[in-house]
């Protein structure tokens, strides 16, 4: 009887343990729905995911803005490596025969100096100018149509990365004439002629707005010498060959 009577107070004893544990669960559940309840309406909360809902909008205001800066800085990174580029290539073949010359990276341009190259007064190329316009023109042969419209399939073109020219000038820098002498332009018309000769494939190169690509110009006064030039011992007037690449506008 005894046995029995042990054996039903084990029972309902094993039955209630589960009961409680069950019970003691449902009220942490609820101690915890409670304490989320006040942590959700402090005043600290709410800031905090004011604060949070910025921070994304700013991040997302951000991203927008580095996307329209890579639209515009691109392309200009891109022409700016063409051009210094074209300017190396043209600089090297003219170490290569010995001519020196001077490049200005920020100014896009590579100056020769003209000492010798023409007849006194006159737009009439001595030896050593046709010496240049025969480099020129090989130089010219080599790159240019790279960055003409369409640009050729030269294998040294995939390093331009598809940029275009909008013209490239061979032009006159005179120390002592004004603008409005013409021997600057006869010279530099003069040169360009001979290039163009050498290469007549050139004359009929089109620029990024299919216009003509090469162009001439006289160079009015420009004062002292820079620095470049010095290195280069160019004399004060000087052939300047002047590239600008094609960049779109910003949006």
């Amino acid at each position: 009887m005894s046995a029995n009577v042990l054996s039903d107070s084990e029972s309902q004893h094993s039955y209630f343990i589960p009961m409680v544990d069950m019970l003691a669960g449902v009220v942490f559940i609820l101690v915890i729905l409670l304490a989320a309840t006040t942590l959700v309406s402090r005043s600290d909360f709410a800031d905090a995911a004011a604060a949070n809902a910025e921070i994304a909008r700013i991040n997302e205001a951000l991203k927008v803005a580095r996307a329209q800066e890579h639209q515009v800085l691109e392309p200009r990174r891109r022409a700016r490596a063409a051009q210094r580029r074209l300017l190396d290539q043209i600089g090297v073949q003219l170490k290569a025969a010995k001519i020196d010359s001077a490049i200005d990276y920020e100014a896009g341009r590579l100056s020769i100096s003209a000492d010798r190259l023409f007849s006194p007064d006159k737009a009439v190329l001595e030896d050593a100018g046709r010496h240049v316009a025969s480099i020129l023109s090989s130089a010219f042969h080599s790159e240019l149509p790279c960055l003409s419209k369409p640009p050729a399939a030269a294998d040294n073109c995939a390093a331009y990365d598809s940029v275009m020219l909008e013209e490239a000038i061979v032009a006159y820098r005179s120390a002592t004439l004004d603008s409005a002498a013409a021997l600057p332009s006869a010279r530099a018309l003069t040169l360009l002629s001979q290039i163009v000769a050498a290469t007549p494939s050139l004359a009929g190169l089109a620029a990024a707005d299919s216009g003509k690509l090469l162009t001439h110009a006289g160079f009015v006064p420009s004062g002292a010498k820079t620095g470049k030039d010095q290195e280069a011992g160019a004399s004060d007037d000087a052939i300047v060959l002047q590239f600008r690449m094609q960049v779109p506008p910003p949006k």
